[in-house]
C-alpha cells in the first residue's frame, strides 16, 4: 500500500486531500496541530500526527517513523500554512513576519529535508503555493511573500531531483471556504461589499476542492498513479473543469486531460 504523509488537515485542502488519498488507497499520515483536530483525524480512519512544522526535530522523528513502519514515503504534500491579514505593511510585526515564514517555507523546507533520505524512486512532492503569488494580495503581504518563495522552491528542487526519478510540483489554489470567517478590522460594510465574491467562493468547498487539486497532482498521477486514481481520473478532470471560467485555465487543463490520456496509453507500471 502507497504512503502519503499530508500536513495541515484540520480542515479545507488538506482534509480534503487527505480524504481522497485514503479513497485512492493510500496509507495517509495526516498532520494537525490541534488536539481536536488530531482527534477528529484519528476518527476518521487517518493515521493522525500532532505535528507544529515549525518544530524541525519533530519533523526528523515523524519522517524516521514512517519509514521505520512502511519502509519509505511515496507521497508528500507540504499543505501546512497560516495567514495574518493587515491593512498596512506597518502592521505587521516582526514576530508575525518571521512566524509566517517560518511556518509557511521553512516547515515545508526542513519537513523535505527530514523525507527526503526515504523517498523511492519515483515518489513525488507536492507543495501548496498560492493564487497571491502570481496576483498578489494587499491585506496579506507576508502570506504572499512566503507563497513566492515556496513557488521558487518547487522549481528549484523540481530540478534538484528529476534525475532521481522524483517529481515535484505544486499547487496554487484560489480561495476556498475553510471555516476562516472574516478578518476583525473588515467593517460590516466591507463584508456586505464581499459577500458577492463569497458567494463566487461557494463552489470552492473542500469537496470540490478536493476534485480540483487533481489538475495540480497531473504531473504525478500520469506518471504511474496507482490504477484507482487513474482510473478515475478523466472524471475527476472533467469535474474540476466545470469549475474554471477562465479560457486559459480551460485551455490549461484540456492540455493537461491530452498528456494524461498519452501517458495511460503507454501503461506505465503503478507505484507499488
Amino acid at each position: 500500500m502507497p504512503v502519503a504523509l499530508i500536513t495541515g488537515c484540520s480542515s479545507g485542502i488538506g482534509r480534503a486531500l487527505a480524504d481522497a488519498f485514503k479513497a485512492a488507497g493510500f496509507e495517509v499520515w495526516a498532520s494537525a496541530r490541534k488536539t481536536e483536530d488530531v482527534a477528529a483525524l484519528s476518527a476518521a480512519g487517518f493515521t493522525a500526527v500532532q505535528l507544529d512544522v515549525n518544530d524541525q526535530a519533530a519533523l526528523q522523528q515523524l519522517a524516521e517513523q514512517i519509514n521505520q513502519q512502511h519502509g519509505g514515503l511515496d507521497v508528500l504534500i507540504n499543505n501546512a500554512g497560516e495567514q495574518h491579514p493587515d491593512k498596512d505593511i506597518t502592521d505587521i510585526t516582526e514576530e508575525q513576519l518571521r512566524r509566517t515564514f517560518q511556518t509557511n517555507i521553512f516547515g515545508m523546507f526542513f519537513l523535505t529535508q527530514a523525507a527526503r533520505p526515504h523517498l523511492k524512486k519515483g515518489a513525488a512532492i507536492v507543495n501548496c503555493t498560492s493564487v497571491t503569488m502570481y496576483q498578489g494580495s494587499k491585506e496579506l503581504l507576508d502570506y504572499s511573500s512566503t507563497k513566492g518563495a515556496i513557488t521558487a522552491f518547487t522549481r528549484s528542487l523540481s530540478e534538484n531531483l528529476i534525475d532521481k526519478g522524483i517529481r515535484v510540483n505544486a499547487v496554487a489554489p484560489g480561495g476556498v471556504a475553510t471555516g476562516i470567517p472574516f478578518p476583525p478590522h473588515v467593517s460590516e460594510a466591507g463584508q456586505a461589499r464581499l459577500q458577492p465574491f463569497q458567494a463566487l467562493l461557494a463552489a470552492a468547498q473542500p469537496a470540490s476542492a478536493r476534485e480540483a487539486t487533481a489538475l495540480g497532482l497531473a504531473q504525478w498521477l500520469m506518471d504511474g498513479a496507482p490504477a484507482p486514481i487513474a482510473a478515475d481520473l478523466p472524471t475527476r478532470m472533467a469535474q474540476a473543469q466545470a469549475q474554471l471560467h477562465h479560457p486559459r485555465d480551460r485551455q490549461r487543463l484540456r492540455d493537461t486531460l491530452q498528456r494524461a490520456a498519452d501517458e495511460r496509453a503507454s501503461a506505465r507500471p503503478p507505484i507499488s
